[in-house]
């Protein structure tokens, strides 16, 4: 006949084995959650650690290219803002000339007479540096009809859009040669000087 005292040891090794089991169990599950935690703050620092580091990588490129165009000759410079706005001839044969005005404080007037005098205003354009990394171009508009007639009494200059240094420096990539040729169409003889035609602060009809 076996014994019952030696059933309650058992019994208590029993339950004893159980609690040891869900206590290893809690344990192992709190470590669990613990150790995703920190993988998921990992995961979002490293994806914001990135975006922060491609913000800058984005931003020092932005500025690398502004200073590559500042860094460029002013004959180069110019011949950019010549080459968005008016015809160049480039590999047509023909050889035009520009007269470039900058007395005013940040206005670049260029005139294209290569073109013929009596259509001047039509081959004009009017660049504001706008100390931001841009230029606003300016046109000659008139109430006149014909371009004989234009004048300071009934013409103004009216912007129409804004190149940035951005898009000059692309430009010059992508069409160096005739960038360089139109570098070689002007000289600065008259940089010095103001336009006279139309007053370069002239952005309305006079009164």
């Amino acid at each position: 006949m076996k014994s019952k005292g030696l059933m309650v040891p058992a019994a208590f090794v029993l339950v004893a084995a159980v609690l040891v089991g869900v206590f290893f169990i809690g344990k192992s599950q709190s470590a669990t959650v613990s150790q995703n935690k920190a993988e998921k703050s990992t995961s979002t620092s490293q994806r914001a650690n990135a975006r922060i580091s491609t913000s800058k990588s984005m931003d020092k490129q932005s500025g690398q290219i502004n200073r590559t165009f500042s860094s460029l000759p002013q004959k180069t410079q110019l011949a950019l803002l010549i080459y968005k706005e008016l015809p160049t001839d480039y590999g047509t044969g023909y050889k035009t000339h520009y007269t470039i005005y900058m007395g005013d404080p940040d206005k670049i007037v260029i005139v294209d007479d290569g073109e013929g005098a009596g259509g001047m205003p039509e081959h004009t354009v009017m660049y504001t540096d706008n100390h931001d990394g841009t230029y606003t171009a300016s046109e000659i508009d008139s109430t006149a009809v014909d371009l004989a007639d234009y004048s300071a009494q009934n013409s103004y200059w009216k912007t129409y859009q804004t190149v940035s240094q951005d898009e000059l420096m692309a430009a010059y990539r992508d069409h160096q040669d005739e960038i360089n040729y139109t570098s070689g169409l002007f000289d600065l003889a008259n940089s010095s000087k103001k336009f006279t035609f139309l007053p370069t602060n002239q952005t309305s009809l006079p009164q």
